[in-house]
């Protein structure tokens, strides 16, 4: 478990190619004090693990699918520790940037 993301570091079993096995939801809240809502994940697909940053940025939605977030930077790993280290490099680039922890519960 890392230390940047506490709890959050149990991944969890994929259910399908590209599902998150392992998120941390984070937030910040602009200058005019909205709530701007990211996520720092671990998807698996098939025969690899993709780790991603996404915040609020470019979305694109197709017809009859639900919109997609790039992510704004990405990496692919070669097996689950090299994902793991780039996850934990990201998150302590999101609290870098400003980014914190996001509850719902605690920021509805």
């Amino acid at each position: 478990m890392s230390e940047a993301s506490g709890h959050q570091g149990l991944w969890t079993v994929s259910r399908y190619p590209g599902d998150a096995v392992r998120k941390l939801a984070i937030y910040r809240r602009t200058r005019t004090g909205e709530l701007e809502i990211g996520s720092v994940e671990i998807q698996q697909f098939t025969s690899y693990v993709k780790v991603c940053m996404f915040v609020p940025g470019e979305i694109e939605q197709t017809l009859g699918d639900t919109p997609k977030t790039w992510p704004e930077i990405h990496a692919d790993a070669r097996n689950n520790f090299e994902a793991d280290a780039i996850y934990d490099r990201y998150v302590q680039e999101a609290y870098a940037a400003g980014w914190q922890n996001y509850h719902p519960e605690q920021h509805p």
